[in-house]
């Protein structure tokens, strides 16, 4: 419900975001956002003070490390789990066939 998040205007959310977070980055990219003093993957980043701004913690920092963890864990078995995936679901609009099966490999978890 874009009400509910922030405006029409707001260039952010599924219209714009394709594939999933669990995707997003990897765990080599650490030189790469720390030239740009962020903590983890900007939009990891984004998500966990998004994330402790709607669930009222004081530190967004507990909402980044959770989300950092889950997405190591995806990534160290997601090689294993791609083949189970055999034929990518639709919903992606784009994206090599790895990439979608990735995408519904991290959907399903």
């Amino acid at each position: 419900q874009v009400g509910a998040v922030g405006g029409e205007d707001v260039r952010w959310g599924p219209r714009d975001v394709t594939g999933t977070l669990l995707a997003t980055g990897s765990d080599n990219d650490a030189h790469i956002y720390a030239k740009f003093r962020f903590p983890c993957h900007p939009v990891v980043h984004r998500a966990g003070v998004g994330l402790a701004a709607l669930i009222g913690v004081g530190s967004s920092q507990a909402a980044i490390d959770a989300l950092v963890r889950r997405g190591t864990c995806y990534r160290a078995m997601l090689e294993q789990m791609l083949p189970l995936v055999q034929e990518p679901t639709g919903r992606w609009g784009r994206g090599s066939v790895r990439e979608r099966r990735a995408w519904d490999v991290a959907g399903t978890l």
